[in-house]
């Protein structure tokens, strides 16, 4: 009986030491997994600050690299994209390449279903006024007569704004005509992608302190041949209107684009897959 005794003390005592050693065993592997979680904390902590500081970095790199008047646009890109019907759209910023012409820099090149377009943004402040051949040359006898010249439509462009001195003076001021200036883009892209038309559009900027008229009236959308001139506030109904092309390739192009060993260069990328992503969705 007293062996039996014994041999039921030791039994509970084994237990009772393995019970001990089983928790002392869980308390250890609770603590381990305590420290390695506090580690991956501390690590994904870090990480997302470092993430956090790449992305502020990259979009101060942004605003500075892009005119204000770009990322306005950039920013009617976005809705573009929010629409279904804007599937398929790749926009190239800050396109640049070498032709026989020289270097040359688009500000955004359209691979569309509908189409490629070279776009030109303009953000002028004061009343910039553009004249069509149609319309009377209001300077043909004045020291301005060879404002805007450069387009083979005659379209004259110059601008009116207040002098910066605060004073009543206006000051006049001629720029490269933006007609002209996609057209020549777009014939440069022309000979190197060898695909046509490539539709070209100069998009303005227009508010409080900016206004844009043509042949007298405010401006919303005129077309002429290939190139179009329209309001930042226009574009979307602009690309709304058109019909898909069927006739184009649109891989062909982005190929060329990203594939064609250096030719070319772009600044961003944009299409449906990345639109919201820094830095387009922080600007």
């Amino acid at each position: 009986m007293k062996f039996e005794c014994f041999g039921i003390v030791g039994l509970v005592l084994i237990i009772v030491v393995l019970l001990i050693l089983m928790r002392n065993r869980k308390r250890q592997f609770e603590k381990k997994v305590e420290q390695q979680r506090n580690q991956y904390e501390q690590q994904l902590s870090e990480q997302i600050d470092e993430a956090e500081e790449y992305r502020n970095e990259m979009n101060n790199n942004f605003r500075k690299a892009i005119p204000y008047g770009e990322r306005r646009l950039i920013k009617i890109f976005q809705s573009l994209f929010s629409d279904s019907t804007f599937a398929g759209f790749s926009i190239y910023g800050h396109l640049e390449f070498e032709s026989r012409h020289g270097f040359k820099q688009v500000d955004f090149f359209v691979v569309s279903p509908k189409g490629f377009f070279v776009i030109e943004s303009k953000r002028w402040k004061g009343t910039t006024y553009i004249y069509s051949s149609s319309c009377p040359d209001l300077f043909q006898n004045t020291e301005h007569h060879s404002f805007g010249v450069g387009s083979s439509d005659n379209i004259r462009v110059f601008n009116a704004k207040k002098s910066e001195d605060n004073d009543d003076r206006i000051e006049i001021s001629t720029y490269r005509n933006p007609v002209a200036q996609v057209r020549e883009y777009s014939q440069c892209l022309r000979e190197i992608l060898k695909v046509t038309p490539i539709k070209n559009i100069v998009v303005f900027d227009v508010g409080e302190r900016y206004a844009v008229l043509y042949d007298g009236n405010l401006l919303h959308h005129e077309t002429i041949k290939y190139t179009s001139l329209v309001t930042i506030e226009s574009l979307k109904d602009f690309f709304v209107n058109l019909r898909p092309d069927t006739a184009i390739d649109q891989q062909y192009i982005i190929n060329c684009i990203e594939d064609n060993n250096g030719n070319f260069v772009y600044g961003f990328k944009m299409d449906d897959s990345n639109y919201l992503q820094t830095p387009y969705g922080i600007i």
